[in-house]
């Protein structure tokens, strides 16, 4: 490392007439760099997520609490993220309610997706089941609309 910046110096890249150069070039790069990067920001946060409840089958009522918990667990992570927008709870109720749904055990198909996503004004919607595959192992099947 220190051969290079010998090379440098020799070179009188450091030198005073260049360094005000070298420090041009570096507030540039650093803007640029934060225009693009505010642009991705931007960008990433015109698509709105949303995540409909769960459907439980599993034939087990002591279950039930887990379609609305997964969707409410998985709304707050993506709530930390400041680059994301999604769908509140009370929205994801809210259309439950509209079309008399059960948050228990739904059946999503295309033209109620297509529906939710007017409501909602999403671009990207979440929905899924969970089962038991055996009596100690739960499994999640996720779908992306």
């Amino acid at each position: 490392m220190t051969k290079i910046a010998n090379y440098l110096l020799k070179k009188e890249i450091f030198k005073e007439k260049y360094s005000l150069k070298f420090f041009y070039i570096i507030i540039i790069l650093a803007i640029m760099i934060s225009f693009f990067y505010n642009i991705q920001t931007v960008q990433a946060s015109d698509r709105k997520i949303s995540i409909l409840y769960f459907n439980n089958v599993t034939q087990q009522s002591g279950w039930d609490w887990l379609s609305k918990g997964l969707t409410d667990i998985l709304i707050d992570d993506l709530s930390q993220v400041d680059v994301l927008v999604y769908s509140s709870h009370q929205e994801i109720e809210d259309l439950y309610h509209k079309y008399d749904l059960s948050p228990i055990s739904a059946e999503i198909d295309k033209s109620l997706l297509v529906q939710f996503s007017e409501n909602l004004n999403a671009e990207v919607i979440f929905f899924g089941d969970f089962y038991l595959s055996s009596p100690s192992n739960l499994n999640l099947s996720l779908k992306l609309s």
